[in-house]
């Protein structure tokens, strides 16, 4: 019962995972991975993926404390040192996590992961966000695979598709600004 009770929280966290990517700001991604990331702790708590559980942990610290460092940023209140800092601070910590939840080799993947989407998050252009978490999925998605989790694998699949979507719909077909999407001004 535990394990279908973990895949419908699972599917919560999808849903917030494709919104984060509709966002055209760092600051609406990172509230939208934050409740995404809440739902994945519990939904691999219940399905016994404790490396995935300990990771989503991790990173609703660490897209806290990014999104702080963004309010922080825009009033030029902190120096560019102590944000590459948490950076890789957070990298370590990853690392770590990873390898005292260790289970197999399949265990790597999901640090791997977690490690494009930390660096992607902490880029203030979403253009790049978007460019640098794409990487991220198919990381995930083979940890997923491997611990069954049916709302991994289809956030990760939505994930990735949001990712192109987003990255087509604000990055390559964005009308320059003052002219219409026909090139008419």
């Amino acid at each position: 019962m535990t394990v279908y009770i973990g895949q419908g929280i699972g599917i919560i966290g999808l849903l917030f995972a494709v919104i984060s990517f509709q966002k055209n700001s760092s600051k609406g991604i990172l509230l939208f991975q934050i409740l995404a990331s809440t739902a994945f702790i519990l939904h691999f708590l219940l399905i016994g993926a404790y490396t995935g559980s300990a990771l989503n942990f991790i990173g609703v610290v660490r897209n806290l404390l990014f999104y702080y460092i963004g309010s922080r940023r825009r009033n030029k209140s902190e120096n560019h040192a102590n944000k590459k800092l948490w950076l890789y601070l957070f990298i370590v910590i990853y690392i770590i996590a990873g390898s005292l939840t260790y289970k197999n080799f399949y265990s790597i993947f999901p640090i791997v992961g977690t490690i494009f989407s930390t660096v992607s998050l902490w880029i203030k252009n979403p253009k790049y966000i978007r460019l640098v978490m794409l990487p991220s999925s198919p990381c995930w998605m083979i940890y997923n695979f491997v611990n069954m989790s049916i709302a991994g694998v289809m956030t990760e699949l939505f994930v990735m598709s949001s990712l192109i979507v987003a990255m087509l719909r604000f990055d390559l077909f964005q009308a320059p600004k003052g002219k219409s999407s026909c090139g008419i001004q």
